[in-house]
C-alpha cells in the first residue's frame, strides 16, 4: 500500500513535471475537476496562470471552475457557447484534424481555449492528457480488470500511443492557433514511479477513480471541491457533447 510517507515523493515528481519549461505566463483549460485544478494549483505557485473555462449555458464546468479559480486566486476568463457557434466550430476542427465524432467533439472546446489563450497573449497551455493512463482514470479499465486482462500492459501501451492519438489531435489545434500544449502527466520519471504501484491499489474503487492522484492533489493544496469531484470528460462537463450530438442527429453538422 502507498503510505502517507510516500505521497510527498510522488507529489514532488508531479510538481517537477508541471513546472518544467514553464514560461512566465501559462493558460490552463480549467474545468474545476481534479486534473486541471491540480495543474493550475501547482503552476500558480511558480508563474502567472490564466484559467480558461468554456461551456454551454449552465454547464457544470463553469460553476466548478469559477469556484476553483476563486479559491486559488488566479485570473479566469470564461466563454459560453451558443448552438450556432458549436455548429460552426465542429467542421472547422474537422478541417484541421479529421477525426471521428468522439475526437471531434473534444477538439471543439480545446479550439476555443487555444483561441482565447492566444488573444490573452498566452502562448503555452497545460494539458491533463496522460492523467487517465497514468493514474487509472477511465471507466473501461475497471471493466478490463473484471475480465482479468493485463492492465499493466494496457496502461503502458495506451501511454505509449497517446502521442499518436489525443496528443496528436490537441497539437494540431494548438498549432493552428500558434500556441503550444505541455503534457506534464506524460512525464517519464513520474510514469515509471507510478508503474511500481500495484494495479489494485492504483485502481481503488470504481466510483472514485484515480485515488492515488486524489491523495497527491490533497497533499499539494488543490481545492477540495476538485479533489472530490467525479471525473467528467471535457466534452461532457462543458455541455458540448449534448449540443453537438443533437446537431448530428438533426443532420445540422457539415
Amino acid at each position: 500500500m502507498v503510505s502517507e510517507t510516500e505521497i510527498p515523493s510522488l507529489a514532488k515528481l508531479l510538481e517537477d513535471a508541471i513546472c518544467a519549461n514553464l514560461p512566465s505566463k501559462v493558460a490552463v483549460p480549467l474545468s474545476g475537476g481534479l486534473d486541471s485544478s491540480l495543474l493550475a494549483t501547482i503552476a500558480s505557485k511558480k508563474v502567472k496562470v490564466l484559467s480558461i473555462t468554456v461551456g454551454t449555458k449552465d454547464a457544470p464546468d463553469l460553476e466548478y471552475a469559477k469556484k476553483a479559480a476563486h479559491e486559488l486566486g488566479i485570473e479566469q476568463i470564461e466563454h459560453i457557447f451558443t448552438k450556432e457557434e458549436l455548429a460552426a466550430l465542429y467542421p472547422k476542427c474537422q478541417s484541421i484534424y479529421p477525426s471521428d465524432f468522439l475526437t471531434g467533439e473534444l477538439l471543439v472546446p480545446l479550439y476555443k481555449c487555444c483561441e482565447l489563450a492566444k488573444e490573452q497573449g498566452c502562448a503555452t497551455l497545460l494539458s491533463g492528457s496522460g492523467a487517465e493512463e497514468a493514474f487509472f482514470g477511465y471507466d473501461r479499465y475497471y471493466k478490463y480488470l473484471g475480465e482479468g486482462k493485463d492492465l499493466r500492459k494496457i496502461l503502458d501501451d495506451e501511454m505509449k500511443t497517446l502521442p499518436s492519438r489525443d496528443i496528436s489531435a490537441a497539437n494540431a489545434i494548438a498549432k493552428f492557433h500558434s500556441v503550444l500544449f505541455l503534457y506534464p502527466f506524460t512525464n517519464k520519471p513520474l510514469f515509471e514511479k507510478i508503474k511500481a504501484i500495484p494495479i489494485p491499489e492504483l485502481a481503488g474503487e470504481r466510483s472514485e477513480k484515480k485515488p492515488i492522484l486524489r491523495r497527491i492533489a490533497r497533499s499539494l493544496g488543490v481545492p477540495e471541491l476538485a479533489c472530490s469531484r467525479p471525473k467528467k470528460a471535457m466534452q461532457y462537463g462543458s455541455g458540448v457533447h449534448k449540443v453537438l450530438l443533437l446537431l448530428k442527429k438533426n443532420r445540422a453538422l457539415s
